[in-house]
């Protein structure tokens, strides 16, 4: 399982910037410094991130079945900002 270090890295340098300019996203902790705060996004970067999240596979999942849920849950989430997107009203169908 990656640290939080290896997982700041991979977004600062592949997700979320490049080898010709860092982004400087942190993992957030809470006071004592080793609990991991919650994450949060704005749209575009938390669209960054999902257009990348394969390169989390080797970094961050432990075992195959949570590997596959997420992988199964990226796409409904990902078709679900699309129609949030373009639309100012929505039906139940939505």
């Amino acid at each position: 399982m990656a640290s939080a270090k290896q997982i700041e890295q991979i977004l600062n340098l592949e997700v979320l910037g490049d080898n010709d300019g860092s982004a400087q996203w942190s993992v957030p902790t809470h006071d004592d410094g080793k609990t991991v705060g919650a994450i949060m996004f704005d749209n575009n970067r938390i669209q960054k991130v999902l257009e990348h999240f394969g390169i989390f596979n080797d970094a961050s999942m432990s075992d195959e079945a949570s590997w596959n849920k997420c992988c199964d849950f990226i796409p409904k989430y990902c078709d679900a900002m699309q129609i949030v997107q373009q639309k100012d009203k929505f039906s139940n169908e939505d």
